[in-house]
């Protein structure tokens, strides 16, 4: 197919640019807003709404993972069931007394808050995906380190330890090892 062939080339080309890629936190683009007549898009979503919130889709599968990002992700409160009609939205909301959990922490989202645009966990992931996919075959490097320096950056970018990322990476080694054994005895 002309699409992948094309894609693989592209990704090829990208990874071996000679100005490299961004591989950790301290060259995410950013976009930093003073406040002011410059305001965070977050903080301005919710200057005057509250009804967004973050799925219980998302935070389920978060909370099952025991992956401590959830608490970046969103604030506190109730996760918003996917896809209800607009009366059951209603009819949740006022079950919760409109203590849903709002997305992100109210830490990222003030008038003043930063918004990483593009990441280092974001690029990282992408390379571990093209080695996987054999379109690129970088000397010494793996799918699996490049997939573990993303999760490993992607805690740090969100103000949490490298000790938490190495545990959600064991959790996951795990998940991944109990699901191939309970598939095979299926």
């Amino acid at each position: 197919d002309n699409s992948y062939t094309e894609a693989r080339t592209e990704f090829a080309d990208a990874f071996n640019d000679v100005n490299g890629y961004i591989e950790d936190n301290s060259f995410n683009l950013t976009l930093p807003y003073p406040g002011g007549s410059y305001q965070n898009p977050w903080y301005v979503t919710y200057n005057g709404r509250t009804d967004y919130a973050i799925s219980k889709t998302l935070a389920d599968i978060l909370t099952n993972m025991n992956d401590r990002r959830l608490t970046k992700f969103a604030g506190t409160g109730s996760s918003f069931p996917f896809g209800l009609e607009r009366n059951d939205a209603v009819a949740f909301t006022a079950s919760v007394g409109g203590g849903y959990a709002q997305v992100l922490n109210p830490t990222f989202r003030t008038e003043s808050s930063s918004l990483v645009i593009v990441n280092a966990a974001t690029a990282l992931l992408a390379i571990a995906e093209g080695i996987q996919r054999t379109w690129i075959t970088p000397p010494g490097e793996t799918a699996d380190q490049k997939y573990r320096a993303a999760i490993q950056q992607s805690y740090q970018q969100w103000g949490l330890s490298i000790q938490n990322a190495n545990q959600q990476i064991a959790n996951a080694a795990t998940d991944r090892k109990s699901t191939r054994l309970n598939s095979s005895h299926a």
